[in-house]
């Protein structure tokens, strides 16, 4: 009793970090209620629920159990089509609200299922989909833009009052198409609950236009003082189909260059498959010998999925208890990773135990209930990782900057041992780079108390990120992450952090469109800095005090997912704002705007036909430790011995000459094997060495020798780094064409 009186007093007297660990939760009534609850409930799950081995592994500071304050879940995406059909409610004397007949009610029911679900789950709440399956609401109603823009003001406004536990608005995150989804536009549209067979979604794009012209218009025009509305994070899927031209879209500019608001999800260039959100809603099975991917980002989730529990491993901390021994590093990373597989696996018993608990969850999973047996079958078991900068800083005196390579073999290894939980299991788990917005902190102040003779940051680098003051370059930075962030499985973003507004809705729209062309990440964010006056509103960039009036304003920016003041961040997330390096952008722009402009002449090149490109290829340049090649078709010779008989017979692939040199500007070896068939009696050749040379392209070039005029061009020009030539003749005169190497080369052949 005396303890928890103690943790009020604690509160009162803002005597402990925690009561900023949260920057959506505010000092409040709510806020004291908050965290004695998450004191006693953590101390619940250690004490009297989880095993010796894992209180001891989360006292040595391996780990944390995220959200050890809540005996539930931890968040989940949702199916709008659910509601429509249902209606709100379904729960034994609670409210029962028939399906919307008109898109206000359809907003406000949408309003009260999150506020309700967020109730019963400990993180973000999200619905996909959501311009798409509203859109026909306004052509039934018969809606102006004004009446739509009013209706979405107050959806917005409703979501960001903090009327959720700890004074908090609920976490929030809404999935936008843009264009109407092939998984969805053939379906008949649902109003009132039923189906309309007349209409079927793909009609309805002028009002999905409408729809995401309102809502980004909302978003950008702010509360009433100006500020920014935190929720709901928007996740805008950009796909093949986008018209990058097109007016219709440039208010989600207007608000990507202020505010920086979205995050956009990239089907262009990534690994993400738009069909994955029906596989993961609909399937009824998956195969649990392979990793799957939780759809949605950092804190979305495709309908019907999410995560049961998540840990977040501090590898840091495993480091300094490796002695600079890789192998034993490794070996202590298996056991955590063991250990907090059983934390999860005790979790999700608990909470499918306890499943009255979430009446209205239960009632929206009840079809996965009845299909599998269980309401969390299709909710990941989440194992994060974080600090492995430090990590390789301690282990290998290098940060990842340097060491990426073992950082990616790290990540592998984990998937690997995540496989193996699936299999043993039969439970989903995938790999997270977690957000860690208080983690970062405490992961470092407890080891500072655990290795006092260690150097140890006042926080962690999120992740695999680059610490934030490593470089202003935006594109180098990117083309580091993009193995990395391709490696996970579960929520990743890689947030470009700008000094203030772009100055332009055009330049915003630019950016992206070469950022989701030009890298494999799968989620980007641009994240300008703004402040906020209480009499002038919006001020570009950090400006602690307003320049026109010298009153003291809120400085905006990211914390990890979405935007809150920086005076409410904790300790360790306030240091790495000071320390944020900004990122410019104006080089690689520049530099993608070039490549585009090759681009159109390597497609304007004529005679140079492409039989076969290899994107990877690790023994065809000597010297290189990688390399794509590419194959011409034909040759002038005839040679029995040939390998490569198809390309000289005059076999082509569909691989056009264009999607080739696309393909090698986007990697990160840039280099190019030239090979045949005879690339040189094709006059489209020097042409394209020419374009490569100036896009930066190394280049080796395989020939038999035969076309002395153009490799005299190629020769002069430096048009290749390296060319390697086939000799060809008579046996009888082979000593004379090599002199005395050939005995020299069989006998080092023989031996090899």
């Amino acid at each position: 009793m005396s303890s928890n009186i103690g943790l009020v007093d604690e509160y009162l007297a803002k005597g402990t970090w925690k009561t900023a660990e949260n920057a959506n939760s505010t000092y409040s009534h709510q806020g004291l209620m908050q965290y004695v609850s998450n004191q006693i409930i953590s101390q619940y799950w250690l004490e009297k629920i989880y095993t010796e081995e894992i209180r001891q592994y989360d006292h040595e500071n391996r780990f944390h159990i995220h959200d050890l304050g809540f005996l539930s879940a931890y968040c989940s995406g949702w199916s709008i089509e659910d509601i429509l059909l249902q209606g709100f409610g379904g729960v034994e004397n609670k409210i029962q609200c028939r399906p919307a007949k008109h898109l206000n009610t359809a907003l406000n029911q949408i309003v009260n299922f999150l506020f309700t679900l967020q109730g019963e789950l400990a993180g973000a709440q999200a619905l996909s989909s959501f311009d798409t399956y509203l859109a026909p609401f306004i052509r039934s109603d018969n809606l102006s833009y004004t009446d739509v823009f009013k209706y979405v003001q107050s959806f917005v406004y409703s979501l960001n009052v903090p009327t959720r536990s700890g004074f908090q608005a609920p976490f929030t995150n809404l999935s936008l198409d843009l264009i109407c989804p092939k998984r969805l536009g053939d379906q008949c549209v649902i109003i009132g609950g039923e189906l309309r067979t007349d209409w079927v979604y793909s009609d309805f794009q002028e009002e999905m236009d409408i729809l995401n012209k309102a809502f980004a218009e909302v978003m950008m025009q702010g509360d009433g003082n100006g500020n920014i509305f935190s929720f709901p994070i928007p996740t805008y899927n950009v796909s093949d189909g986008i018209d990058w031209e097109s007016p219709r879209w440039q208010s989600i500019w207007e608000m990507t260059a202020k505010y920086g608001v979205p995050y956009f999800a990239n089907f262009i260039n990534s690994d993400l498959d738009p069909e994955d959100f029906r596989s993961m809603c609909c399937r009824l099975r998956l195969d649990l010998s392979k990793l799957h991917c939780r759809v949605g980002g950092q804190y979305g989730a495709s309908p019907l999925t999410g995560s049961i529990g998540v840990v977040t491993i501090n590898l840091p901390n495993l480091a300094y208890r490796s002695n600079g021994s890789k192998e034993t590093f490794m070996t202590k990373l298996t056991n955590t990773l063991r250990v907090a597989k059983g934390s999860l696996e005790i979790k999700r018993k608990l909470v499918d135990e306890n499943s009255t608990l979430y009446p209205y969850a239960a009632h929206y999973l009840s079809a996965t209930k009845h299909r599998t047996g269980s309401y969390w079958t299709n909710h990941f078991s989440t194992i994060g990782i974080h600090g492995m900068n430090e990590a390789l800083v301690d282990l290998l005196g290098e940060g990842i900057g340097e060491q990426r390579d073992f950082a990616l073999e790290v990540l592998e290894f984990i998937k690997d041992q995540l496989q193996e939980f699936q299999k043993e299991t039969g439970n989903l788990y995938n790999l997270e780079a977690s957000p860690a917005e208080s983690t970062c902190y405490k992961f470092a102040k407890r080891d500072k108390e655990l290795f006092p003779d260690k150097e140890i940051p006042t926080y962690y680098t999120n992740s695999t990120m680059l610490p934030v003051d490593t470089t202003e370059d935006l594109f180098e930075a990117m083309s580091h992450q993009e193995a990395l962030q391709c490696s996970y499985t579960g929520g990743t973003v890689f947030h470009a952090f700008l000094g203030e507004q772009l100055p332009s809705w055009k330049l915003a729209r630019d950016l992206i469109k070469t950022l989701t062309a030009r890298f494999r990440i799968p989620y980007i964010t641009l994240t300008p800095t703004f402040s906020i006056c209480p009499t002038h509103g919006y001020r570009a960039g950090e400006q602690p005090e307003c320049t026109a009036c010298g009153e003291l304003t809120l400085v905006y920016s990211r914390i990890v997912g979405y935007f809150r003041p920086t005076r409410d961040w904790n300790r360790g997330k306030s240091k790495e704002f000071v320390q944020r390096k900004v990122y410019k952008y104006e080089t690689g722009l520049s530099n993608e705007n070039k490549l585009q402009e090759l681009e159109k002449q390597v497609a304007a090149i004529q005679d140079l036909p492409v039989a076969g490109y290899i994107k990877s290829t690790l023994s065809d340049y000597p010297g290189k430790m990688q390399a794509s090649i590419m194959f011409t078709s034909r040759c002038n010779l005839a040679c029995p011995w040939c390998h490569n008989g198809p390309l000289v017979q005059g076999e082509c692939d569909d691989v056009r000459i264009v999607d080739v040199f696309r393909h090698i500007t986007l990697t990160s070896h840039k280099s190019l094997v030239v090979s045949g068939g005879e690339p040189t009696i094709h006059k489209g050749l020097l042409p394209f060495l020419r374009i490569l040379k100036t896009a930066g392209i190394s280049v080796k070039l395989d020939s038999n020798g035969t076309s002395p005029d153009v490799l005299k061009e190629v020769f002069s020009e430096n048009l290749a780094d390296f060319v390697a030539m086939d000799i060809k003749c008579a046996l009888e005169n082979y000593k004379r064409v090599t002199v005395e190497c050939l005995m020299s080369f069989a006998r080092l052949l023989c031996l090899s």
